[in-house]
């Protein structure tokens, strides 16, 4: 009956162990996930600026070609 006991606490203990290094993973994850994340967000931003700025010449480029006084190459 003891070592069946034993047994029993012995698999809570493993049991514990793997479900801990299983969030840690996930945390791990998560982490990693948020960083990416926060990488994309300032990209987006700094195109956004890029793309702001390029409207106006590229607007000006469509008109010529609709006024037919595109410059040429």
């Amino acid at each position: 009956m003891q070592q069946s006991l034993q047994r029993a606490e012995e698999n809570g203990r493993r049991s514990e162990d793997k479900s801990a290094e299983s969030r840690s993973v996930v945390r791990r994850r998560m982490d990693e996930i948020v960083s990416r994340v926060g990488h994309l967000e300032t990209g987006m931003s700094e195109m956004k600026v890029d793309v702001s700025e390029m409207k106006p010449v590229t607007d000006d480029v469509k008109r010529w070609k609709l006024m037919g006084s595109a410059p040429s190459a």
